[in-house]
């Protein structure tokens, strides 16, 4: 999977840095998506909450959006939504074509 993912960037011609690659790379290993409490998800162990990873991502990548498969209808609904919205610095967009369109604008700028 992660052999994938880089392999995509690289394909893509993307210019990542190395310091990029393995900001990503630390991020994905320690799983990243988890409750934002240390300790982890159901799945890892992390010494440092989510919410810490995720700050280090928008660091390290300026230009950053998240596309969310949740209906935008229920963000309101999910306390974990509302943390990565305010983590993510506003920029969640809804996965359909004009929630698409307006994270590629935010990208572009």
């Amino acid at each position: 999977m992660l052999i994938d993912f880089f392999l995509s960037l690289r394909n893509a011609k993307l210019k990542v840095s190395v310091r990029e690659h393995l900001t990503l790379l630390e991020a994905l290993q320690a799983g990243v998506l988890d409750d934002g409490a240390a300790g982890g998800s159901v799945d890892h162990h992390n010494g440092e909450p989510g919410a810490e990873w995720l700050q280090r991502l928008t660091q390290a990548f300026p230009k950053f959006v998240w596309i969310n498969p949740e209906p935008q209808a229920l963000w309101s609904y999910r306390q974990s939504i509302a943390l990565i919205q305010q983590l993510m610095n506003q920029r969640m967009y809804p996965l359909t074509l004009p929630g698409l369109d307006a994270a590629m604008r935010t990208l572009s700028r």
